[in-house]
């Protein structure tokens, strides 16, 4: 309970001074600082200061022995919505399975799965990490992905949407291709919505195999700030009837409603 009031709490926060977080932001500016550090020690963690970061081109990284740390990368791993296309293989197995997606459904699940599923001894979701992330989310601007094969979640992920871009935050598969499913999905979506950019963070060999591309730290904070002009579209995310199974057969055309 206290919990979910300090979500709450977090939330209403962020709403009242959701318009002013660049302005406002600790965070420096790191685009002509090409010698910079790529993470920074901090203490305090909350939805503001994930939004604060974020705009900044930052994104908090717990690293398991109780030290936060603030990372920015001097290489980014990306994905462009409007170029990225998914292998055929995976449509048809959306097609042959019957898997359905949603967004906006169950956050706080999708954040225990991404807590539990596959992580073995750890993981850098926190409980700390977890109330900020739910308070983004009710304030509207934090989202999920969630893959179902009738009533069960085979896969999903959770991100932040700012102006025209969303950043990825964690996924987890409960069955083979459950997450590259929940993001090529996602994607679609983006595209269709006018998204111009999915940021990964850190690259690693999975997204590589993906289609992620990466990209240097002053051109992504360039392409960041040219994405955050744009009005961001809070509230709950919903897919358009027959999305999925028009992206499926081959067509992701469709423009959500």
């Amino acid at each position: 309970m206290g919990s979910e009031r300090g979500s709450k709490r977090q939330a209403a926060r962020i709403r009242r001074r959701y318009a002013g977080a660049v302005e406002e932001s600790p965070f420096p500016d790191l685009r002509d600082q090409p010698q910079a550090p790529e993470a920074y020690l901090g203490d305090a963690l909350d939805g503001w200061w994930v939004l604060a970061a974020t705009v900044r081109g930052f994104f908090p990284w717990p690293d398991g022995e109780g030290q936060l740390l603030w990372c920015n990368p001097l290489e980014r791993m990306l994905f462009d919505p409007a170029l990225w296309r998914p292998p055929r293989r995976l449509r048809r197995m959306v097609r042959q399975r019957g898997w359905e997606v949603r967004l906006d459904g169950d956050f706080a699940g999708v954040l225990r799965a991404c807590q539990t599923v596959g992580r073995g001894e750890g993981t850098w979701i926190t409980p700390q990490v977890a109330e900020a992330y739910q308070a983004l989310f009710q304030a509207g601007v934090a989202h999920c992905v969630e893959v179902l094969q009738g009533e069960a979640v085979v896969g999903g992920l959770y991100g932040l949407s700012l102006g025209r871009a969303f950043f990825g935050e964690s996924m987890f598969s409960r069955k083979s291709n459950g997450s590259k499913v929940a993001l090529a999905v996602l994607l679609a979506h983006l595209e269709a919505s006018g998204f111009d950019l999915f940021d990964a963070q850190v690259s690693n060999p999975h997204l590589e195999r993906l289609g992620g591309q990466t990209m240097g730290r002053k051109a992504y904070l360039e392409r960041l700030d040219r994405c955050l002009e744009a009005p961001t579209q809070r509230g709950p995310w919903r897919l358009p009837e027959g999305f999925v199974q028009e992206w499926a057969g081959g067509s992701a055309d469709r423009k959500p409603r």
